[in-house]
């Protein structure tokens, strides 16, 4: 990979260009944030209502869905702090012949997945809003929280993490074969699975908690990870989500290595600049 003041360098220079895009203008800036906000509020105010309306959801509290829905607004909020700019969605790259930049450039290309995508200023309006719904959950109760809590917390979110992300490259590498249909279907097969996200998972059939806690791995976004911090399942819940990032990320790691090899013979059959991040 690199070194640590190299990968500093790096993310500071794409923090630079992240403030440059988003402060060229005062409307620019409020806009987008407004507009990012009122986008994750949608979904959000939905589960509430629906918990308002019943007194809770599935046996979730008004207190542990606000812990779940946060949660699962962090996880956004990483993905986009790390990987934004159409990193995450990695088939637009491929599909639009945009990885050529990246494979010119003199330094690994897992050190250019994350770095480019680097974006702290966006990712504010979903971290924010994310940590004081998980604080306010927390301090009106909802469990003790202690240094092993926290621990917890942090390993389970970067864990989450890792299965959405993974679940992005694993449907994204489909665009080395089939460039135009995958940059279709990837972004579809992500839109469910962010979702899906934010509803406990208590109240569906066995069945399709099976499968949204295997091919579909929505469960793991925050619901089953969320469960096991709160004391609502036995402990083997967060070593679940653990080994879920552990066979999503390497399952999406030997797509993408097949695929890459695959376009080492073909390269790319279209090219389009539209949200190539110059």
């Amino acid at each position: 990979m690199a070194s640590p003041p190299r990968l500093l360098a790096l993310w500071g220079t794409y923090t630079r260009m992240n403030l440059v895009l988003l402060l060229r203008s005062k409307q620019q800036f409020v806009t987008y944030i407004v507009g990012d906000l009122l986008a994750r509020a949608g979904t959000i105010a939905a589960v509430l209502l629906l918990a308002e309306r019943f007194d809770g959801i599935g046996g979730w509290t008004q207190g542990q869905l606000l812990f779940l829905l946060g949660y699962g607004l962090m996880v956004s909020g990483i993905e986009t702090l790390f990987f934004n700019y159409n990193v995450a969605a990695i088939s637009r790259r491929i599909g639009r012949g945009q990885l050529d930049h990246s494979l010119l450039q003199p330094q690994p290309l897992a050190l250019t997945f994350i770095t480019e995508g680097f974006a702290p200023v966006d990712a504010l309006a979903l971290v924010l809003p994310a940590g004081v719904m998980m604080a306010g959950s927390l301090a009106a109760g909802s469990v003790a929280v202690t240094p092993l809590f926290l621990l917890s917390l942090v390993a389970s979110l970067l864990a989450s993490t890792v299965v959405l992300v993974g679940f992005n490259f694993l449907f994204g590498a489909l665009a080395f074969w089939a460039p135009q249909g995958a940059e279709e279907l990837s972004p579809a097969a992500t839109n469910l699975l962010q979702s899906l996200k934010v509803f406990p998972l208590d109240v569906a059939g066995p069945g399709l908690r099976a499968l949204l806690s295997s091919v579909v791995p929505a469960g793991f976004l925050a619901w089953i990870p969320s469960s096991a911090l709160l004391g609502r399942s036995a402990p083997s819940a967060m070593t679940a989500t653990f080994v879920a990032a552990a066979v999503v990320a390497g399952a999406s790691t030997f797509a993408f290595h097949k695929g890459l090899t695959h376009y080492g013979h073909t390269g790319s059959q279209r090219y389009s600049d539209f949200g190539h991040r110059r």
